[in-house]
């Protein structure tokens, strides 16, 4: 039975045209693979739509975080100015009330002995050994005067001389049209002279003296000027006798700075005025690219 079942299977599968059916299956197989193909290719579409998208998106948000960020720039620039200008008109009331101080008649005195403790050298004999400790004293004088309409107090970083007298004050006030003689004393002991010579002739800066001269307006809403006399040099010179040691002499020279004023909104607070300086550009990011305002 078994045997006859075989026989015929076998002799219905030889009359199968089997070339045919191979063709059905390939043409099978190349249908579904163009489907496959079709199928890939829109969903890659769709997916290249979408990163498109996505991109334009990112595209428009950073283009607006960059317009908010020129219009905030644009605003700080703006207010910073403003700022400057309420800052500038506060400066120039206060620079219209402020007192007019001028330092003139700058000059230098003989340098002089003043120990009397330690007995007096030769002239060109000063040895640092011996004479170390002397004080050897020069004075740095001026004229103080006020070209404003009111009186002003000026008070110094120092006591000085004023007109002629003997008693060292801090502190002077100088009328309208008025000027004071000022003198300031420069004393140090010959070794300390000696030191700034040697530093100055090895090329570092030695020691200058400093003279502060301060004034103030009267208004809470003012300011604070401070002038500096500076004096350079020293009172001594080698010895023309014998270089070991040293004489009176040298070179020695005074000059005023430029005047230092502090501005405050008020003086009785010690609240001072912020100093705000003007930008006459916007901000790179807004002039850069001022025409996508309107983009």
């Amino acid at each position: 039975m078994i045997t006859e079942l075989l026989t015929e299977s076998l002799a219905v599968l030889a009359d199968v045209d089997w070339t045919a059916t191979s063709a059905i299956a390939t043409a099978v197989g190349a249908l579904v693979t163009a489907a496959t193909m079709i199928f890939i290719a829109r969903q890659t579409s769709a997916t290249r739509r979408s990163a498109d998208e996505a991109k334009r998106s990112a595209d428009a948000a950073y283009k607006t975080l960059g317009y908010s960020q020129k219009q905030q720039d644009y605003s700080a620039a703006q207010h910073r100015q403003s700022l400057f200008m309420a800052t500038e008109a506060i400066k120039a009331r206060i620079d219209a009330d402020m007192p007019r101080i001028t330092v003139t008649e700058l000059r230098c005195g003989t340098p002089t002995i003043i120990d009397s403790s330690i007995p007096r050298p030769l002239p060109g004999q000063l040895s640092v050994h011996t004479h170390g400790a002397l004080k050897i004293r020069y004075t740095v004088a001026f004229s103080l005067h006020n070209d404003g309409n009111r009186n002003v107090e000026v008070s110094f970083g120092a006591p000085v001389g004023l007109d002629g007298a003997e008693t060292q004050k801090d502190k002077t006030v100088v009328a309208p049209g008025a000027s004071r003689e000022v003198k300031h004393q420069v004393t140090r002991t010959l070794a300390e002279w000696v030191v700034i010579f040697n530093q100055r002739q090895s090329g570092v800066p030695g020691d200058v003296d400093r003279l502060e001269i301060r004034y103030r307006s009267d208004a809470d809403t003012g300011a604070h000027d401070n002038q500096f006399i500076e004096t350079g040099g020293v009172p001594i010179e080698p010895s023309a006798v014998d270089p070991v040691h040293w004489q009176l002499g040298g070179q020695l020279g005074a000059g005023l700075m430029p005047a230092v004023r502090t501005y405050y909104l008020s003086r009785y607070a010690n609240r001072r005025l912020p100093d705000i300086a003007w930008d006459d550009k916007l901000p790179s990011s807004v002039s850069a690219d001022a025409g996508d305002f309107g983009n």
